[in-house]
């Protein structure tokens, strides 16, 4: 079902730095919450949107994290939701008004379960202690009540391309041609595939090196139960349940893969950290940031960024290194720093077969080319079809923002 395909990865790479910053939406309202927006259909408040706030913040969080200023970000980006959730419920009263769609609280509701069926078999696999579509709420920080805002959504979207973007969509036939002209570029690859336990850091002491002591000295005590002979699943579960952040060591402990041809480049770890730290050190002196063994996402913006990408690109290189030399079904010896703490990693599989991945078979696949067909038909007409739509949507259904985060943020500031 197209409506499902959709990559989690992006949301979870940004779990940890989100839960300090997710309060700024949703403060000091009241009961009811704030008016946000109006249209001919009725009014839209803020107590409406707090899920889809944390939903789209999750989803934008890499571009968010760009930002210098990140709160004001926030509050730009909870703008936009207001948009998007206003124009969505306008949308659905058009395609009503039009006898062209017909929705009622039962049928959101069964689909709603649909949706939590498809989220529980495409996360089946993710963990023992969080799967499915308890992962997939895992992964935005939404409510259960969310689930039939979506359910409406995507029933509602549905319509869109078909009403709005008339020639301009995309079918699964166009999918299948672009595929079968570009089949070379999806290939399934020999890789290396590992599985990683983390031991996450406590979000509140990010910056705290004695945190990070503490973090290592426990993933090296779980390392020495699985040397000693434990299962990697049993320690896997107990980290988790230990965990100063579950959330965050339940999302990133899973399976994952490189490619042999990229783990070939390395050979030499010492060499390519030194290289690694030499180009942080240079842009920090260019750009005048302070470099920081262990960044605050609170705190200075440019550290908390020239930090990030420091530590994940060495993280990135020492994974590269470190599991293609590992046998099957071993354990690395000293756990891995990243982002959120750090890693235990097992070496699972070596996979020697190249495939043609189908992209009806594989939804990161089905993502791209469909991200690319659209494109290109947005750009030959697609999007001013959509402009034009909405700003007579706007008009004819009396669209109103009457709140906005961002202003509020700025006069406060």
């Amino acid at each position: 079902m197209k409506t499902f395909k959709k990559s989690m990865g992006f949301a979870i790479a940004c779990v940890l730095v989100v839960a300090v910053l997710l309060g700024v939406s949703s403060c000091g309202k009241k009961r009811g919450g704030t008016l946000l927006a109006t249209y001919k259909g009725g009014d839209v408040y803020s107590s409406e949107l707090l899920d889809w706030q944390n939903y789209f913040v999750y989803e934008n969080m890499e571009e968010l994290l760009k930002e210098e200023d990140i709160s004001a970000a926030l509050n730009a980006r909870n703008d936009k939701t207001t948009e998007f959730y206003v124009q969505m419920k306008a949308f659905r009263q058009l395609l009503e008004d039009k006898g062209l769609l017909k929705l009622s609280d039962k049928g959101i509701k069964e689909y709603a379960e649909e949706l939590i069926y498809a989220f529980n078999e495409e996360f089946k696999d993710n963990s023992k202690k969080v799967s499915g579509y308890e992962y997939w709420k895992s992964v935005y920080h939404v409510s259960d009540d969310f689930i039939n805002s979506y359910a409406e959504y995507i029933l509602v979207s549905e319509q869109t391309e078909k009403y709005v973007m008339g020639n301009y969509g995309v079918t699964d036939e166009m999918i299948k041609d672009y595929w079968e002209r570009n089949a070379v570029n999806y290939l399934d690859v020999p890789s290396y595939v590992f599985e990683i336990i983390v031991v996450a850091v406590d979000p509140e002491k990010e910056s705290d090196a004695d945190e990070w002591a503490r973090a290592k000295a426990e993933a090296e005590g779980y390392i020495a139960r699985i040397k000693a002979g434990e299962s990697f699943d049993s320690v896997k579960e107990d980290a988790i349940k230990n965990s100063k952040s579950p959330v965050i060591a339940q999302a990133y402990s899973r399976k994952d893969r490189i490619s042999k041809t990229e783990a070939a480049v390395f050979t030499d770890l010492d060499a390519e950290i030194e290289r690694i730290t030499k180009s942080r050190e240079d842009y920090a002196a260019e750009n005048n940031i302070k470099v920081v063994d262990y960044a605050d996402s609170n705190g200075d913006s440019k550290e908390w960024a020239l930090w990030y990408a420091y530590c994940n690109t060495v993280n990135e290189a020492t994974i590269k290194y470190v599991v293609p030399r590992l046998s099957i079904g071993e354990t690395a010896d000293e756990p891995i720093r990243a982002i959120m703490g750090y890693q235990i990693v097992r070496l699972e599989e070596i996979t020697d077969n190249t495939a043609f991945v189908s992209p009806f078979e594989d939804v990161d696949v089905y993502n791209e080319i469909y991200g690319i067909i659209y494109a290109e038909r947005w750009a030959s007409g697609g999007g001013e079809a959509v402009d034009d739509f909405l700003a007579a949507l706007t008009e004819e259904y009396d669209i109103k923002i009457v709140y906005s985060y961002y202003d509020e943020y700025i006069k406060a500031n």
